[in-house]
């Protein structure tokens, strides 16, 4: 998995089209059964906006990337804001999680950086030893939908004053994986400074993800990620609530 050595300085502007308010109210009223004293775990927590808006919530929060850089913003968001949290350089695909939390949430397609299901199911194993009894895990990712009609063998483009980018997608592999490659064209001194910048991420059947929180104790619900209803073929994001069940 990609740390993402020169994308953390972009990540903002190329997530600005994300529904950050739309799902962190959706993650505020389904938390609200926990009370606000409630602890939670945030998992690929990027630049941090999600930690922060749970924080200001009221809720006791740890989180978590693989990037050191992405942490450093992120810190830097929730000091600028007085704002408290736990940060922790930690792999989605790898997590050692020593405290127990009331839930833990990952947006931003955070699960589409889990490399296969096997690894799929070590993550949801540690969750589940490290969410409380009737806990809950709220994610969302990229459909395999969405990643094999629209982000495909696909070249984008962007040209603005401080910054040019090209993003060129390989075609889905047979077991979901897209290969991303991007390189920025930043302005700096009457020229233009080059950044490159590799990763992948991986799309998955919705049944797939299903079978394995059952297996590992959890109750989900699905829905569309972008309207927040019925979950259809043609959905680009999944978004699931999970209950850990009792004992489990």
């Amino acid at each position: 998995m990609s740390e993402y050595s020169a994308l953390y300085k972009y990540y903002d502007f190329l997530m600005r089209d994300y529904p950050y308010g739309k799902l962190c109210a959706y993650a505020k009223d389904k938390l609200a059964l926990y009370g606000q004293a409630a602890s939670g775990f945030e998992l690929a927590c990027g630049t941090g906006r999600f930690t922060a808006e749970l924080s200001e919530a009221g809720y006791t929060m740890t989180a978590s990337d693989i990037s050191e850089d992405m942490l450093n913003l992120a810190s830097e968001r929730l000091r600028a804001s007085k704002i408290k949290a736990v940060f922790l350089k930690q792999d989605i695909n790898k997590l050692e999680i020593s405290k127990r939390f009331d839930f833990a949430v990952s947006f931003t397609d955070g699960f589409n950086y889990i490399s296969s299901l096997k690894n799929f199911d070590r993550t949801l194993g540690a969750l589940n030893a490290s969410i409380k009894d009737g806990g809950a895990l709220i994610f969302d990712m990229s459909t395999l939908f969405k990643a094999r009609n629209i982000l495909s063998d696909k070249l984008y483009f962007e040209d603005r004053e401080e910054l040019t980018l090209f993003w060129r997608n390989s075609k889905i592999s047979k077991r979901g994986k897209i290969e991303m490659s991007l390189t920025f064209f930043e302005r700096e001194s009457g020229g233009y400074v080059r950044y490159d910048e590799s990763n992948e991420q991986y799309f998955y059947q919705k049944d797939d993800i299903d079978a394995l929180l059952q297996k590992n104790g959890f109750r989900a619900e699905f829905c569309d990620g972008g309207s927040l209803g019925r979950l259809k073929q043609s959905s680009e994001r999944m978004l699931v609530f999970a209950k850990k069940i009792n004992g489990v």
